[in-house]
């Protein structure tokens, strides 16, 4: 109604300063942006004094123009000393500005000036929310963790804010403080994960004595989380009487001949016409079972590929003394594409000598190889129907080099050499990329972007470790010390 009535006084009243502002938040409030805008230039065309820059400032940011925003707030700010609420706003424009182009000055710039504003005011609950997204984005998640218990009990949080903490808590490897709140996965608002209704059976916990008991373990999220989750599952397996595990109908032919007397059934069962006393989600085995840094990885080489299989696609594809490099530039159409390595930068791997190229990634068209590797490789996934035959042809490849993929997963989980290119924000669930290897596969080695968007810095890491371009001395270096033993992990 106020922006009615002021339009109306458009109409037949003079245009003074104070009636154009009331207009500006009139339509702020109503969510008219552009035209917010548009009445703010004519706001500091009329009237271009240094106070009528933060209405701008403010348009711009909500039409989602942060430079402009930045531009002209600082126009607002030249000469003052900052307030606290200046600090906020001015932090709220660099975070936009970061998530935006994921340069890391934005985030180490809306960090500093939240943390000041919470100096100022240690107990205030938005001002800690702030500072613990700005840390975040600097990757100080040790700070972060420190805001969220400051304001824990008193802050409005729902299940999508706990998660997010309980990621925090997993990237300082805090996996008590973790398995609090990692169960609101499937309960926050946003993109939750999925986990079936079984009701006529009762949720392991952990207390439970399953020692003459079967466990139903029902997998979730992708199937990269299923083959890193297969690793917990053997560990179960050892305080339980029997594990049946529930996967996806492309994992099951792979899983379900297997050594450990695990049985395999796909998630799309009817789990009411199987014999279990426990059911629990895969992802849920390791805060329930207490790992703790140390316990965490996984196995060596526990899942195996088709001998027959295998011996197939050597025949046929890898008969070569050339150094064989799977690669794996991305992952399925519905995971996270700034996880997938820029085809672009992988031009930089034909510097590898007396080696040919297969490609894991299905859906990867001839024609964009030839541009990358020339005439030097095999489209090995047009085979691939199920993950059997990836299984296959990874057992094959000397090496891997996999973006943030269920590729990597597999390959980890199968024992192979596995060079991994991370994105600069990698996934939360990598606790631990700063070794030698993962947090979880022994036999993946971490190389993480150094900013956003830099793959080829990255790809080149992998291409200059020593001995990668001499493929016999690689082999021999690579696979030392990671055979499984007979009886499995």
């Amino acid at each position: 109604k106020a922006q009615i009535y002021l339009k109306s006084a458009f109409k037949c009243e003079k245009h003074d300063e104070e009636l154009i502002i009331d207009y500006i938040k009139c339509l702020r409030q109503i969510g008219i942006y552009d035209l917010e805008k548009t009445l703010s230039m004519h706001l500091l065309h009329c009237y271009p004094s240094q106070k009528n820059y933060e209405y701008i400032s403010k348009a711009c940011s909500n039409t989602e123009e942060h430079e402009l925003a930045l531009k002209y707030y600082k126009k607002f700010l030249e000469g003052k000393k900052l307030t606290d609420n200046q600090k906020s706003r001015l932090g709220c424009i660099y975070y936009a500005l970061y998530k935006r182009y994921h340069d890391p000055e934005y985030a180490d710039l809306c960090f500093n000036l939240y943390k000041e504003v919470v100096e100022n005011n240690p107990t205030d609950i938005i001002d800690n929310k702030n500072l613990y997204a700005g840390a975040k984005i600097c990757k100080n998640f040790k700070a972060a963790m420190e805001c969220w218990k400051k304001i824990e009990d008193t802050a409005d949080f729902d299940d999508e804010d706990r998660f997010s903490y309980a990621a925090c808590a997993l990237r300082c490897a805090d996996f008590e403080e973790y398995g609090k709140y990692a169960e609101c996965r499937f309960t926050k608002p946003y993109d939750p994960a999925y986990y079936p209704k079984i009701e006529h059976k009762p949720r392991w916990t952990g207390e439970e004595n399953i020692s003459d008991k079967t466990i139903l373990v029902v997998s979730e999220q992708g199937f990269g989380d299923s083959f890193l989750f297969y690793g917990y599952v053997l560990k179960l397996a050892k305080v339980a009487k029997k594990v049946i595990f529930a996967v996806q109908r492309k994992i099951y032919k792979l899983l379900k001949n297997n050594r450990y007397n695990i049985t395999i059934i796909p998630n799309d069962s009817d789990y009411k016409t199987v014999t279990f006393d426990y059911h629990i989600p895969a992802g849920s085995i390791q805060y329930t079972l207490k790992l703790n840094k140390e316990t965490m990885p996984v196995a060596v080489g526990y899942i195996q590929a088709n001998k027959k299989l295998a011996a197939i696609y050597k025949e046929k594809y890898f008969n070569t003394d050339k150094l064989k490099v799977g690669v794996a530039m991305s992952g399925s159409d519905a995971g996270e594409k700034n996880r997938d390595i820029p085809y672009k930068t992988l031009k930089i791997l034909n510097k590898i000598k007396n080696a040919k190229f297969f490609c894991l990634t299905t859906d990867v068209q001839d024609k964009d190889l030839k541009k990358i590797f020339g005439r030097n490789f095999v489209n090995i996934a047009r085979e691939f129907d199920t993950f059997t035959e990836t299984a296959a042809a990874i057992e094959n490849c000397d090496v891997i080099i996999s973006g943030d993929n269920c590729i990597l997963n597999l390959a980890g989980a199968m024992g192979k050499k596995v060079y991994g290119a991370f994105t600069y924000h990698y996934a939360l669930r990598w606790y631990d990329l700063s070794g030698e290897t993962s947090g979880y596969f022994k036999t993946v080695k971490p190389f993480v972007n150094d900013a956003y968007d830099r793959w080829d810095v990255t790809i080149k890491k992998i291409v200059d470790v020593p001995n990668i371009k001499n493929g016999k001395t690689i082999i021999a270096s690579l696979t030392k010390g990671f055979v499984p033993t007979p009886n499995g992990p």
